[in-house]
């Protein structure tokens, strides 16, 4: 009920924002669905099942002429049957020749746009960051020099209570890096300060383009823990003879502050498009708990329209310790700009 609340008070301050500066407002829709069915070889349908996915996102974004930038996005509670709308973002910017302020209420976290994890629409990581993600409430100030922006914000939430960060940005046309580090006074699984470090880069070389991200987390010692470190590494290589062929190579290895066993999970996939139609077929193996999967997948997607997709997915999933099962499903996208 609190969530409604402010969710309808942000939406009529900007509303009256907008009708104060007389601007039209672009409305921004983003739908992605997922729905498949698991089937357990030698089994009756009683332990197979349905795996629904939907996630709905409405925005409103729109810039001043006096360097005011507003934006406000609504999504549903994923993977819910009684949804409930919950803010995504709401965020006003003030821009002054090379500096910028941001308040904002929205995730806040860092290894964005791997082909790992927007590949299928209900993967939990679709459109989200790969690495660390805090729920940020605060502000940011940016200073610009050319290609280089560096970035410094205060926020916190209820769970973490007080976050710090720091972000050096290069962005050139065949290279991006970006630097960052943390501070977390009350992490979110183990409640103890923490300090966070890490990287994205980018770089492309004729037909290959490379994109690693990694990261080292810092947990001071405390009265029930003793002093922890983990560390989270994502790496992509894709490989684009043609504009209608790819080959993309992925890996994510990762530690816990509890364990130093190495967490892996790769992937190799072949991309094929031929006008409307996109054909992906490939391989993934990963660690899980107490056993190993391996999956071969085949994905095919449709566009009838730049912003409408219609896709058939299917996974053959042979686990070393549980039953091996198969899964088939489709997707669709749609986005309104």
């Amino acid at each position: 009920m609190i969530l409604r609340y402010k969710a309808c008070t942000l939406i009529l301050i900007l509303l009256a924002v907008i009708n104060l500066a007389a601007v039209v407002i672009p409305l921004q829709l983003d739908w992605w669905n997922s729905q498949s069915y698991k089937f357990f070889p030698g089994d009756d349908d009683s332990s197979a099942g349905w795996d629904n996915f939907y996630k709905l996102k409405a925005a409103v974004d729109t810039t001043f002429s006096n360097g005011l930038r507003a934006r406000l996005a609504l999504t549903n509670q994923e993977q819910r049957l009684a949804s409930q709308v919950i803010i995504d973002e709401a965020l006003l910017d003030f821009v002054c020749r090379q500096t910028a302020m941001r308040f904002s209420v929205c995730d806040f976290g860092f290894g964005k746009d791997f082909f790992f994890y927007n590949r299928r629409t209900a993967d939990k990581l679709h459109k989200r960051n790969a690495l660390t993600e805090f729920r940020w409430q605060g502000v940011n100030i940016a200073q610009s020099f050319g290609e280089t922006t560096s970035r410094i914000g205060l926020g916190g939430n209820s769970l973490n209570r007080f976050l710090a960060e720091y972000d050096f940005q290069y962005k050139g046309d065949a290279l991006g890096l970006q630097l960052y580090g943390i501070y977390v006074h009350n992490d979110s699984h183990y409640s103890v300060h923490m300090f966070n470090a890490g990287y994205d880069a980018t770089a492309v070389l004729k037909h290959l383009r490379f994109h690693f991200a990694g990261e080292c987390s810092y947990y001071i010692k405390s009265g029930v823990y003793p002093q922890m470190d983990n560390w989270h590494a994502v790496s992509e290589i894709s490989y684009n003879p043609i504009n209608s062929f790819s080959l993309i190579i992925s890996s994510d290895l990762k530690t816990t502050p509890t364990s130093t066993d190495i967490q892996d999970m790769n992937e190799i996939c072949l991309q094929h498009s031929l006008k409307r139609v996109v054909g992906m077929i490939g391989y993934r193996t990963q660690s899980l708990p107490g056993e190993r999967a391996h999956t071969g997948f085949f994905d095919l997607d449709y566009s009838p329209h730049k912003d409408i997709s219609v896709g058939f997915f299917f996974d053959y999933n042979d686990l070393t310790q549980s039953r091996d099962y198969s899964q088939a499903g489709i997707q669709t996208t749609f986005r309104m700009r």
